[in-house]
């Protein structure tokens, strides 16, 4: 008997998915996450600006916040 959990999965702004990534219900990634190809994502990652990857997923990198946030406001201004 399958039982049915409604969760939601919550995907932070300007975050990248890889390709054939599983993240299963209930995890939340923050902010500028991005999770390499392959990965399954078991826990959430509120807190952003990182690289994540494996299985199950974990951090293999940090982003430097101040450079992402600089990038956006110069690149990509309108």
């Amino acid at each position: 008997q399958r039982i049915s959990r409604n969760k939601k999965v919550v995907i932070g702004e300007y975050s990248w998915i890889g390709m054939n990534s599983v993240i299963l219900p209930g995890v939340k990634l923050g902010t500028r996450t991005i999770v390499a190809a392959g990965s399954i994502v078991t826990k959430s990652f509120t807190d952003g600006y990182c690289v994540i990857g494996g299985v199950p997923a974990q951090i293999i990198n940090h982003l430097d916040k101040n450079a992402c946030d600089e990038f956006s406001r110069t690149k990509y201004q309108r």
